[in-house]
């Protein structure tokens, strides 16, 4: 999943106007993958490996819900 998105985050940044650096697309992108990637990581430490969607969605309801008010 956090592979997906990375990759797709990195089409998006090839694919823009490199004018738009720090605050574009891409490099948000990025921090979301990030973000993302820390919370299958902290899923996994918790013992559930492999991290699945429904574990993130739970999680996120419960403990961080930054990706459900986007």
């Amino acid at each position: 999943m956090v592979f997906a998105i990375t990759s797709a985050a990195s089409m998006i940044d090839d694919n823009m106007d490199r004018r738009s650096d720090v605050d574009g697309i891409g490099p948000f992108a990025y921090r979301l993958v990030a973000l993302l990637a820390a919370d299958v990581y902290a899923i996994e430490s918790m013992g559930h490996a492999p991290a699945r969607a429904r574990d993130l969605l739970h999680f996120w309801r419960r403990v961080d819900g930054y990706f459900l008010e986007l």
